[in-house]
């Protein structure tokens, strides 16, 4: 590997160790009761922030190429609970509670859109300023 790849596999270690972290602590701090409400808070806040970020530097300054490599392949990717949802769907699917089966995809998916809409709003308006 050259100096540029062991540079930005560094940066997105670094980047995914934080983000699993961040995802960690934050689905631990937010999860009560019988629904993994854990999962949805990061699942959305890691759209929100993704798609914010996406569309606020679409001019390529904003970042640069260090804080992209960090923030967007590193934390943002490594605060993602995409197969956590997964697991915790099918298992309420296997016991039978299809009703909150139901609920966490329609939250997760539906949330996650909604979510993203307004980052995307939020992130052409930074883009612009």
């Amino acid at each position: 590997m050259d100096q540029s790849a062991v540079e930005v596999a560094a940066w997105v270690g670094i980047g995914g160790a934080v983000g699993s972290l961040l995802r960690w602590g934050v689905s631990g701090w937010t999860t009560s009761g019988d629904f993994p409400w854990g999962t949805w808070v990061v699942n959305l806040t890691r759209t929100f922030a993704l798609v914010a970020l996406f569309y606020a530097s679409r001019g390529g300054t904003l970042l640069g190429a260090e804080g992209w490599t960090l923030l967007f392949l590193g934390v943002i990717r490594g605060y993602t609970t995409f197969s956590t949802f997964t697991l915790e769907t099918l298992n309420f699917l296997a016991e039978g509670q299809w009703m909150w089966g139901a609920l966490n995809v329609l939250l997760n998916v539906g949330g996650c859109l909604l979510g993203g809409w307004a980052a995307m709003i939020l992130g052409l308006a930074l883009s612009r300023a």
